[in-house]
């Protein structure tokens, strides 16, 4: 079927999976090829349980996101017949993206601030609308200068853990659709990536021009203000430090998801959320080989070089926090690595107690240099020297989450 603008024309409300990817819809092979790629990000996962639990029960499994799916298409092809009847769309990407995280209660005219689950939502909303606009095989100006606007412009939206960005999203939400066409025509798992980018090239102007942009955006954050190699490796540190406060952060607000959990459990929570692509260019992994051990959070660049190295622990005491920080420095900090983090899990209630005892306490340690300072209240900035070179720095970032179990459990890690 030619497949073009005037078909987005005749959109009409459809809450129903089936009705967008049976054979008798006029997209049915586009919108099967994105329903995969739904299922990649929601089901099972635990973002997909969020959307669907309340903050005050404990996550569980679900896997029939139907309902999710077929009001995310329904949004999707609402944007879509907006943009078609639009002469100037492209001047509108961010009211979309607003209109689509704040669709849940677009009928009560209630005045609202989405969440960060919201967004998610939203973003991948406004993909699957530059996704439809894209496979159609007859397209207006109006709609190729949408989506260029969607792919080359820098719409930044700050939710939950970061500033995310459209344009990086779409390039990576693309990737997926076109492995996606490729496991469809039979090509081996490990098809190689450049291969996988030069083909999107030929085949998608807005592709290529998307990848050009994404190139010159890395070039210039790499080289902006002419900062050297160190300027920029602590530049991503701060963010992923920033990631992984307010990812616990919002934990924190979830009971939940920590009580009952050990510091594996606990530490697990964190790594999707790094991985995510809030932060570009690094990949995280757990319970890492590095040096003597393996240390519970390893965050790398592109290049394979160790950005941060983390711990967690959950607090147990003065002795407990310096022969954690002893693990840290003699185990699994090699003499490349500049920074490091110590995360604590507070599970009883005297929390400011506790952030009193850690000041107090970490200027007795052997590698103990000076503080530098506290970015958030629970957050402590700290230089070390080197356990095998007296003349070597470490930056430490001590941070505290309040955990707090039941009151028939809080008292023994006081």
């Amino acid at each position: 079927m030619t497949k073009n603008i005037k078909l987005l024309k005749n959109y009409e409300e459809h809450l129903n999976l089936d009705y967008y990817i049976d054979d008798n819809h006029w997209n049915s092979d586009v919108n099967r090829l994105l329903l995969k790629n739904l299922k990649v990000y929601y089901s099972g996962t635990s973002l997909g349980d969020y959307l669907y639990s309340s903050w005050n029960t404990p996550l569980s499994p679900i896997n029939d996101f139907s309902e999710l799916y077929a009001g995310i298409f329904n949004e999707a092809y609402r944007i879509c017949n907006k943009i078609s009847h639009d002469p100037n769309p492209e001047s509108k990407i961010i009211s979309y993206l607003h209109e689509a995280a704040t669709r849940k209660w677009r009928e009560e005219s209630l005045n609202l601030e989405p969440n960060a689950f919201d967004i998610i939502e939203a973003y991948h909303i406004i993909c699957i609308s530059f996704a439809i606009l894209s496979f159609l095989t007859k397209k207006s100006d109006v709609i190729r200068m949408a989506i260029e606007q969607i792919c080359v412009e820098n719409h930044s939206v700050f939710f939950m853990l970061a500033t995310h960005e459209l344009r990086r999203y779409c390039l990576t939400y693309q990737l997926f659709v076109f492995l996606s066409l490729q496991y469809e025509m039979g090509l081996r798992y490990n098809y190689p990536y450049k291969k996988v980018n030069d083909s999107m090239a030929k085949m998608f102007v807005w592709y290529a021009n998307l990848s050009n942009s994404h190139k010159e955006y890395e070039q210039n954050y790499s080289t902006k203000n002419g900062a050297n190699k160190t300027d920029l490796q602590k530049e991503i540190v701060d963010k992923c430090l920033s990631t992984i406060y307010r990812g616990y952060k919002q934990i924190e607000k979830m009971p939940s998801n920590y009580i009952g959990k050990k510091e594996p459990s606990l530490r697990d929570l964190i790594i999707p959320t790094l991985n995510s692509g809030v932060i570009p260019n690094i990949s995280t992994t757990g319970e890492t080989m590095n040096n003597l051990g393996k240390t519970d959070i390893c965050i790398k660049s592109v290049n394979g070089e160790n950005l941060l190295i983390a711990e967690c622990k959950i607090w147990d005491g003065e002795v407990m926090f310096l022969r954690a920080i002893d693990q840290l420095f003699n185990r699994y900090i090699t003499w490349g690595d500049k920074y490091a983090c110590l995360i604590l899990f507070v599970k009883n209630k005297g929390f400011s107690n506790v952030i009193k005892k850690v000041r107090e306490t970490v200027r007795k340690h052997d590698y103990y240099k000076c503080f530098i300072g506290s970015t958030h209240e629970n957050t402590l900035s700290y230089k070390f020297r080197h356990s095998k070179d007296r003349e070597r720095e470490i930056g430490l970032e001590i941070m505290l989450f309040h955990f707090v179990e039941s009151d028939t459990n809080v008292n023994q890690h006081q």
